[in-house]
């Protein structure tokens, strides 16, 4: 395994370098890529002066490097001991490394924008496990079309936060819980939604409590219904864990879910939002938990954040420019590995 805490031009040149003493090399894991400009790194014939590669050229870089297709585990982005941390990584181009690894098992994408069209309808046989964090447009429809996702177990998702469009809804939902491919599904994580007890409905009527382990909706709007709903389920009691997290449960539907006997994270419920119109919850700050500086889902209560014309964040401004860069001394011994 070799993990880089930061990775740049210059981590990514001594991997590429090291294409002989990494060919066994099967995990992979880059916690935070670097935002860089020629006056940060020397250029070179692999890095032109006059590059056309964004602001990220070390993601360039390790398209190249030709052990790609080796690795079993790749994680892009920081996966830390906490249950969700902010995000400073570009991912519109994790697909073009993606796509070189035949053999990949278990997938971290812990990025912005990443291409869930280009991603999620690529061949990934052995993938048994998949995490897309802090994206904000989920394809669903197209990964539950993909026959080659067989051995797929986990599918985790923690959107970043609501902008034009909601993250992925309803629709979403039944492609996966009905897709004829995903017969391996046993952990199910999609936070941030507003579909509430139609979701519950779908995921009860499809089946697939025979066989989830796991269910996690967290940060959405499932109501005392719908926890009713899911309790009258003899299938529910398959459950290790429930997550209903900041929904809009009452006492009542709390109860209610406790009678199935499961390990359950019922906390921090809002009040309901049953009356209000789509473009009302989506301005809920529920629907923004990836971004820390909104990160709270306040008991009993609503915050309401205004229109997304009005609070666009520069996030190329966000970029890490290098400061978290390994020291000479500090970098990794390719050549050990």
């Amino acid at each position: 395994e070799l993990r880089f805490p930061g990775f740049g031009v210059r981590e990514a040149r001594a991997l590429v370098g090291a294409t002989a003493e990494t060919r066994f090399l099967s995990t992979l894991r880059t916690d935070e890529t670097a935002y860089q400009d020629s006056a940060d790194y020397e250029p070179g014939p692999d890095v032109p002066e006059d590059a056309d590669g964004g602001d990220y050229p070390a993601v360039d870089l390790l398209a190249k490097w030709e052990n790609l297709a080796s690795l079993h585990t790749f994680q892009f982005g920081e996966l830390s001991d906490e249950d969700y941390q902010n995000c400073h990584v570009e991912g519109e181009k994790a697909h073009h490394l993606v796509k070189q690894m035949p053999h990949l098992e278990e997938l971290y994408l812990l990025a912005h924008r990443v291409d869930g069209n280009k991603l999620f309808a690529l061949p990934m046989p052995n993938l048994r496990i998949l995490r897309v964090d802090h994206s904000y447009v989920y394809p669903l429809k197209k990964l539950a079309e993909n026959p080659s996702l067989t051995k797929l177990e986990q599918m985790l998702f923690h959107p970043h936060a609501v902008e034009e469009e909601i993250p992925y809804g309803l629709p979403e939902l039944k492609a996966v819980v009905n897709s004829p491919h995903l017969k391996s599904l046993t952990q199910l994580r999609m936070r941030m939604t507003i579909m509430g007890d139609p979701a519950i409905k779908a995921i009860v009527d499809s089946g697939v409590l025979k066989r989830l382990k796991m269910l996690d909706l967290a940060n959405g709007t499932v109501s005392d219904d719908g926890a009713e709903l899911l309790a009258r389920c003899p299938d529910a009691k398959n459950l290790s864990f429930l997550n209903l997290n900041c929904n809009e449960l009452t006492e009542k539907g709390t109860q209610a879910l406790k009678t199935l006997g499961v390990k359950m994270d019922a906390a921090n419920q809002h009040e309901s939002t049953e009356g209000m119109d789509e473009d009302e919850k989506k301005g809920m700050e529920f629907l923004f938990m990836g971004d820390i500086e909104w990160g709270s889902c306040r008991p009993f209560g609503l915050a309401y954040r205004p229109p997304v014309a009005d609070r666009r964040r520069n996030l190329a401004g966000e970029g890490v420019r290098g400061e978290r860069f390994l020291q000479e001394s500090d970098l990794l011994r390719l050549d050990a590995v």
